[in-house]
């Protein structure tokens, strides 16, 4: 699918939660994770605030149905020279055509840019769509002992929220 990806602007906030309430049906197809798709999103105010601290980036789609609109987005933040993914959303019917894809990689070079030394994220370790994503990208799930006090945060936050815990895991890219 032929997109746009360029840096979100105030006019681009009110269409994510529903972005990622799109994206997030697919878990539906899970059962035992079928309550995600049904979980709380990130609200206008939390992307107004990821907007003002660090980086967001969406994919407006140039053809088909939804010619003009945006698609799917992804934010997040850098942490000591590390860019942190929080949130990545395609709608469904754009999913699996590159978009998401295309989305990581300009968060990426953005991160380049910055002089970030790598990125990591959260997501759930054994579904497809999401660390073997990542992995196809070239991001690695880290094991425990390589878990920084940050992402350790991050992943018990995330279990307190009421993800299982033993089914999340961290990932990581080097940069440079």
């Amino acid at each position: 699918m032929t997109c746009l990806i360029r840096q979100a602007d105030t006019e681009d906030l009110p269409l994510l939660p529903a972005i990622e309430r799109d994206s997030g049906q697919l878990f539906k197809t899970i059962p035992d994770l079928a309550f995600v798709a049904d979980d709380q999103v990130m609200s206008v105010r939390e992307h107004v605030a990821m907007l003002r601290t660090g980086v967001t980036f969406v994919a407006q789609s140039l053809e088909g149905p939804h010619a003009g609109k945006i698609i799917g987005f992804i934010c997040g933040h850098e942490v000591r020279r590390t860019l942190h993914i929080c949130q990545m959303a395609v709608l469904a019917s754009g999913q699996n055509r590159g978009v998401g894809s295309a989305l990581v990689a300009a968060m990426l070079d953005d991160a380049v840019s910055s002089k970030c030394e790598t990125a990591t994220l959260t997501t759930f370790r054994d579904v497809p769509w999401n660390d073997g994503f990542y992995k196809k990208l070239g991001f690695r799930t880290l094991e425990p002992n390589e878990i920084d006090p940050r992402l350790q945060a991050i992943l018990t936050g995330e279990t307190a929220a009421g993800l299982p815990g033993d089914r999340r895991c961290a990932m990581a890219i080097k940069l440079t």
